[in-house]
């Protein structure tokens, strides 16, 4: 019996579809398996993993196999008696709380001061679930960046750390992008962390070269602020904001992008990525996104240091004004996750580096 215990709804944000669909593929590999999470969403994480872990608590089969989320297997596991795994998605979230209360930002940031706050949310939050780290046998992180973060602080965390890439659901195949597309596109969550601001930063100095062009930004959150910024900066024509839209809009919009780009600071995964890779469409990244492994593996993208704007919309141009390489680009991603990155043959990899 293989037993996953989730703190948030399914296809609820990165870590909701992550384990959604590591549910799923189990029960098609022909597992036992029984996945608990949330059926509302949670006003607080802190409380939901108390109220959560000790309801989960009650019901977990004591000599199964557990993969639980950090703050999840100390909870509802003490006397457990079977294996354990944590899920650790990324070590940085913290951070973002810091960003939306406007102490941090980012652009011109002094490296110094990042290094120093970066270290403060690692392990004030790696601290805050080490016991959950210390008893696992595995740690299950879906990218080299998250795994080298955990290095970082204990080398032994590192040391136990199984890499489990998001993957696509069949389905997206069946969207291909048209031509070489016609605009660029961010998809993410409304935060600073995501490297918004440096985006539109970018976008503004392509207008002084191109003055037409499209741009599409889609995600949940409250864009107020953004539009304001956009409206300042006279981008409207160039702009649209789209927020959050349904799976279909999403897959619509990758069908018809141009590029896909996320700059952000810190991103455990970024399933955005691995999902427009897969309809075919070109990527910029920075490197701190956990999703530039398959990046750097399909060949198909560009990779920015955060906070770099002029090497943003250099790559952008690039994008822009290349269409043979914009289409060579989405092929090699295309390629590469319809041979190696269904959520089926990811997590049968897991599996057999678990040895379960």
């Amino acid at each position: 019996m293989i037993e996953i215990i989730a703190q948030t709804q399914p296809n609820k944000g990165g870590l909701g579809r992550l384990s959604y669909n590591m549910y799923k593929s189990i029960d098609k590999l022909g597992y036992d398996v029984t996945y608990y999470a949330f059926e509302n969403e949670i006003p607080s994480y802190f409380f939901s993993d108390l109220i959560f872990s000790y309801q989960a608590e009650k019901k977990i089969d004591r000599d199964s196999i557990l993969i639980g989320f950090m703050g999840q297997n100390y909870f509802a596991s003490e006397d457990h008696n079977g294996r354990y795994y944590t899920i650790c998605g990324d070590v940085r979230p913290f951070l973002d709380k810091l960003h939306q209360k406007g102490l941090m930002e980012f652009t011109n940031l002094k490296e110094k001061l990042n290094h120093i706050i970066n270290d403060f949310g690692n392990n004030f939050l790696i601290d805050l679930h080490k016991h959950d780290l210390e008893i696992s046998e595995k740690i299950i992180v879906p990218s080299s960046f998250v795994k080298n973060q955990l290095k970082y602080y204990n080398s032994e965390f590192g040391k136990k750390s199984v890499i489990y890439p998001h993957g696509v659901d069949k389905k997206l195949f069946s969207y291909k992008r048209k031509n070489s597309g016609d605009f660029i596109l961010f998809v993410g969550g409304v935060s600073n962390r995501k490297g918004i601001n440096d985006l539109i930063e970018a976008l503004n100095r392509l207008k002084e070269i191109y003055g037409s062009f499209k741009s599409k930004l889609v995600g949940y959150g409250n864009w107020s602020k953004i539009k304001k910024l956009v409206k300042d900066k006279d981008l409207e024509e160039n702009i649209d904001i789209e927020g959050y839209v349904s799976d279909k809009r999403l897959y619509e919009l990758y069908s018809n992008a141009k590029v896909l780009i996320l700059p952000s600071y810190s991103e455990g995964f970024g399933i955005p990525v691995v999902e427009a890779m897969a309809v075919g469409v070109p990527i910029i990244i920075s490197e701190n996104v956990g999703a530039k492994d398959l990046v750097r593996e399909s060949g198909g993208g560009k990779i920015v240091k955060p906070g770099e704007i002029n090497q943003i919309s250099n790559y952008l141009k690039d994008f822009l004004e290349n269409r043979s390489l914009n289409k060579k680009y989405g092929r090699k991603n295309r390629k590469l996750v319809s041979e190696k990155y269904t959520w089926k043959k990811t997590t049968k990899r897991l599996l057999e580096k678990l040895n379960i």
